[in-house]
């Protein structure tokens, strides 16, 4: 986990690690947008959506139809929900099993993050997104082989994958 700071004076200022509610951040949406429909309701039913300013998402509806977004273009928008000002566009980062492991996710002022560069700066998210899957799926270079025991999967073995010198 880390981040990259800008050398701007108004600049996002969110420590790895901090928690932010899931609805208002792109990072938490990117991933949300991988769950099923019910399941992503269930959570805004359970959680709720506390508007943390005016442009924060407000109702379910509304979130299903950001979520639906989300899932078309390939990542998701903080427009100012978590921090008036800020925005915030986020991509998934697929692990090797192909589950939603993290986000990779850019940050800044409204006023330099304006709509017209959101697209691009959406494909430049996806780019790192790849990078670092690319990363861990190199670091990960073994098979894993599970076995049931008492009706629990165990491993058996792990070994490199077929094809990769160690």
């Amino acid at each position: 986990v880390s981040q990259v700071e800008s050398r701007e004076i108004r600049r996002a200022l969110s420590p790895p690690g901090r928690r932010v509610p899931v609805f208002s951040s792109a990072m938490g949406k990117a991933i949300l947008a991988t769950w099923r429909d019910e399941d992503v309701l269930a959570l805004a039913d359970r959680a709720g959506l506390p508007p943390l300013t005016s442009k924060s998402l407000r109702s379910p509806e509304a979130a299903m139809e950001d979520i639906a977004r989300t899932r078309a273009r390939g990542w998701a928008l903080d427009d100012e929900e978590f921090n008036l000002g800020m925005r915030c566009l986020a991509a998934v980062v697929w692990s090797p099993l192909g589950e939603a492991a993290c986000a990779i996710s850019i940050s800044g002022a409204a006023g330099r993050l304006t709509p017209d560069r959101l697209e691009a700066l959406g494909a430049l998210a996806g780019m790192g997104r790849d990078a670092v899957r690319a990363q861990v799926a190199s670091a990960l270079e073994v098979v894993v082989h599970l076995r049931r025991v008492g009706g629990r999967r165990v491993v058996d073995s792990i070994g490199p994958l077929p094809g990769v010198r160690s």
